[in-house]
Order: structure tokens, then sequence, then C-alpha cells
């Protein structure tokens, strides 16, 4: 199963500025419920995006 999300890189989206939308795709096992592996891409964000899907692997 894949779980996706489509979100501003900045809160609240409305902020002057350059807002970009993350995207993240999470692959995790159905019988265990646990992330085993991912997708992130986005703004500058998307390198710390990357360590949080990493640690949770």
């Amino acid at each position: 199963m894949v779980g996706q999300a489509v979100v501003p890189n900045r809160h609240p989206g409305g902020l002057p500025g350059w807002v970009v939308d993350m995207k993240a795709k999470l692959p995790f096992n159905r019988d265990t419920g646990s992330i085993i592996g991912g997708h992130v891409r986005g703004g500058a964000s998307t390198a710390d995006m990357v360590n949080i899907v990493a640690a949770a692997s």
C-alpha cells in the first residue's frame, strides 16, 4: 500500500514569498503497517523530509 500527500512547504501556505508544493509517497507493509521506503520532492526543505523518512523506515 502507498500513502501520498501534497502540501505547501511553508505553513500557512498563504505566506508571501516562494511557496512550493512538497510531494511525498510512503509505501508501507500492509501486514505490519511499517514504512518500507519513501519518495519526497519539493523545495529546499526536502532534504529534512528525506531524513525523517529514513529514520522512520
